[in-house]
């Protein structure tokens, strides 16, 4: 089964397009971007599961903007995810790391265009991830496509859909259950590594991988300030749980450099 949010910019999903869209193997998702900004800076936060027009608020200071939209979006029963932060100025890290209330951030997107030097997109901010973490705040990294670079969109760039997306531990395809799971950092994200298994036991964390002939894939498990831990070809890749970090995440890459992140474990 498969689920899919659009978010145009401050504009939900229209209720005909996700009734007429919507069946038993496909949910359709209402949700919209608040393009805020704050002097020179982009602040934008995606609204999962909000069904209502919110238009973005200037506060005072890049703090307010960024909290005020989060707090709109939860104010009409959506879930907040702040978007691309090194797009254009956005949110440092350590505005990132005063936000409240929200637990989710683009760690991924795949726009193409002029504020992006790599011409494949892959705005990243894995760095900035761990500096959360190893902070003590407990956010968990999305991968997501940004459509406003399909060729053929206006102001588009020649991007294409497909380049990043969420997979999620749910019971059922169900807006509700999905939004509570990745809240709870139960899924994980990918740029094409496809995962069959990921199971965190007591002393020990199991990743399996679908794996792909002619195709190797190297397993790191990350810790405090981005250490890598331990590194393994081997499938599943094992890490054995130590005291000595606040948490371990871990990331799989193929040998065409496509990539899974999985959230992070934190250690009591």
């Amino acid at each position: 089964a498969s689920d899919l949010v659009l978010t145009d910019d401050n504009t939900p999903a229209d209720a005909k397009v996700i009734s007429e869209v919507t069946d038993s193997t496909f949910l359709l998702i209402p949700g919209m971007e608040i393009k805020a900004y704050f002097r020179s800076g982009w602040i934008h936060v995606n609204g999962l599961n909000a069904n209502s027009v919110l238009y973005p608020r200037q506060g005072n200071t890049a703090l307010k903007t960024l909290q005020g939209s989060i707090d709109d979006i939860r104010g009409v029963g959506g879930v907040p995810q702040v978007d691309h932060p090194h797009f254009m100025s956005g949110p440092d890290r350590d505005l990132l790391l005063k936000m409240t209330n929200c637990a989710l951030i683009e760690i991924f997107n795949g726009y193409v265009g002029p504020h992006v030097a790599d011409p494949n997109g892959l705005l990243a901010t894995e760095n900035d991830w761990d500096y959360l973490l190893s902070a003590g705040k407990r956010v968990f990294g999305v991968s997501a496509d940004d459509e406003n670079t399909i060729p053929g969109h206006p102001g588009g760039y020649g991007g294409a859909p497909g380049r990043g997306w969420v997979v999620v531990r749910a019971h059922s395809l169900n807006a509700v259950e999905i939004f509570k799971s990745l809240e709870k950092g139960l899924f994980y994200s990918s740029t094409g590594v496809e995962l069959t298994d990921i199971s965190v036991q007591p002393k020990r964390i199991v990743i399996s991988i679908k794996s792909h002939k002619g195709i190797g894939y190297t397993t790191s498990f990350i810790g405090e300030n981005g250490r890598v831990l331990f590194s393994t070809g081997q499938n599943p890749a094992v890490f054995r749980l130590r005291g000595g970090t606040s948490y371990v995440r871990a990331k799989v890459v193929d040998s065409n450099d496509h990539a899974a992140w999985i959230q992070p474990v934190f250690v009591d």
